[in-house]
């Protein structure tokens, strides 16, 4: 799936992960703690949970990555349930202390939104814990942020203009997600400085791929950054793409064979626009131009 696809779908799918922990919270469990602070660590932790573990294996979903959804349903649900407690408290904490400079509620309830940019942390993160990507742990951690900020202020705006509390809730929720999932995609593919895009004919046809970390393997495994399925002529662990000081070098592992424009090579300093051969997999290189 291109980068571009996955990111629509990323927030389609934090909708949904919004929309489940509103069905669980308000019409199966009808969970409405008196105490405030309860209320901010059940909500924080549910909705976290169904957001986080949702976003965090879509991936391994679309690319039937049996271990790659696993470890993203396990790592997002625990990343989703920690930023989710800690956003909610914290903004709970925040429009608490905002009653000491306003009595306006929609002021106060501002100073909460920024809650919720912490609670997008948490998601925006696994991405990178998931691929072990440090750029990918920023960037995702970034977009967490900005998309929590505006879910939590979609979330304010649909209270004021909607006296339905119920629905209120189903359609704040459903947001938080989509903004969440939207730009926890979208920061990190912005940031990138390239990507390898499958050219060949199949069903990876037109599938990319990031190379953000510093050794970025390609391969059939399960666990490699670049994953080439179907193609029995490609290794479990067959080439890297290393990135040092500003360029990215394409080396084929021992015992294996890579072409580079149809070239046979063991090293090459790629440029935006090479055709590189795995197997029958045909790959182009593109780079982001300054």
């Amino acid at each position: 799936m291109s980068l571009q696809l996955k990111t629509i779908y990323n927030a389609l799918v934090g909708a949904w992960g919004g929309l489940l922990a509103w069905v669980l919270l308000d019409l199966l469990l009808q969970l409405k703690p008196s105490n405030v602070w309860v209320d901010a660590i059940v909500n924080g932790a549910l909705v976290g949970l169904f957001i986080g573990a949702l976003v965090s294996s879509f991936g391994g979903l679309m690319e039937g990555r049996i271990v790659r959804l696993l470890r993203g349903l396990i790592i997002g649900a625990l990343t989703g349930v920690v930023g989710g407690i800690l956003g909610l408290v914290a903004g709970e904490a925040a429009f608490q202390v905002g009653r000491l400079f306003s009595e306006d509620l929609l002021l106060r309830e501002a100073f909460r939104a920024f809650g919720w940019a912490i609670f997008g942390i948490g998601i925006g993160m696994a991405e990178g814990l998931l691929t072990l990507s440090p750029k990918r742990l920023v960037y995702g951690g970034l977009g967490g942020i900005i998309g929590g900020l505006a879910g939590g202020i979609a979330f304010i705006a649909i209270a004021r203009l909607s006296s339905l509390q119920l629905t209120n809730r189903a359609v704040g929720f459903a947001l938080l997600g989509a903004f969440i999932g939207l730009f926890v995609a979208f920061v990190p593919i912005l940031m990138n400085k390239a990507i390898l895009k499958i050219t060949s004919s199949g069903r990876s046809e037109g599938k990319e791929f990031l190379l953000d970390k510093p050794v970025n393997v390609l391969g059939s495994s399960d666990s490699n950054d670049v994953g080439l399925f179907g193609d029995k002529a490609i290794a479990k662990k067959h080439a890297e793409i290393r990135l040092a000081n500003g360029q990215f070098t394409l080396y084929a592992l021992p015992g294996n064979s890579v072409w580079v424009n149809n070239a046979a090579v063991t090293s090459m300093v790629l440029q935006d626009g090479m055709q590189v051969r795995l197997g029958n997999t045909q790959l182009v290189f593109q780079r982001k131009r300054k």
